[in-house]
């Protein structure tokens, strides 16, 4: 299977192998089955100020906290590392198993993982990136926080989303410096909850499509059926 992020218009074609994912146009693609995807964008051409300002005053608040502590952050491939973090992440929550193997056709051009990193308690967050040099668009793949590993009340937990907050914000501009125009939270979940943490960053609901051959669809029913 050939997975196509971002397609444009003239893209969407008919292909036995083909899956299109967020493509910006809905359309009638022959023995193609679309489905809409919601999703949510920060807009990465705004300056540094104005992004700062769309912000909600708590998240303003805790990247101001998290920016007293001497954090380090890290950016590379160390795919191992984090699914050290993310592994108890989908294994509470019913996740989607992920390993090594999901990433065995990208590129380290395609993607990127950030950590930020306290000295004394190791790794508090961690984002994987989609790189699409082309529409200038950074997807977020997984976003995983350690504050499982401490116990409620130590203010470990508190101090985890709060690097998280910055670790987004450091995102933003540091791919910002490199030419990307989009930050994609890589959809925008039904839960309150992730609806909320998404909001704070003061970017946009928007929805894209993705385009499934009908072999596809079937596919993934009979499966389901049988299991």
């Amino acid at each position: 299977m050939h997975w196509c992020l971002y397609p444009a218009p003239a893209d969407l074609r008919f292909s036995w192998r083909n899956i299109y994912i967020q493509a910006d146009s809905a359309r009638h693609l022959p023995f193609y089955v679309r489905q809409p995807f919601t999703t949510y964008h920060v807009d990465l051409t705004l300056s540094e100020e104005e992004r700062w300002g769309n912000y909600t005053p708590k998240l303003r608040q805790n990247i101001r906290k998290a920016r007293q502590f001497d954090f380090k952050i890290i950016r590379n491939h160390d795919l191992t590392r984090f699914l050290d973090i993310y592994t108890p992440i989908w294994q509470a929550l019913g996740l989607i198993h992920l390993q090594e193997s999901h990433f065995a056709t990208k590129s380290p051009e395609q993607y990127l993982i950030t950590f930020i990193e306290d000295e004394t308690h190791g790794v508090l967050a961690a984002h994987v990136v989609q790189l699409d040099h082309a529409t200038k668009k950074v997807k977020l793949e997984y976003n995983a926080s350690t504050f499982r590993r401490f116990e409620n009340g130590t203010g470990m937990r508190r101090l985890c989303g709060q690097a998280n907050a910055l670790l987004f914000e450091l995102d933003f501009g540091y791919f910002q410096n490199l030419g990307y125009e989009v930050f994609d939270f890589g959809g925008y979940d039904e839960r309150p909850t992730l609806q909320h943490f998404k909001r704070q960053f003061g970017g946009k609901v928007v929805t894209n499509y993705n385009y499934f051959p009908f072999w596809f669809t079937w596919a993934k029913a009979i499966k389901n059926w049988l299991t």
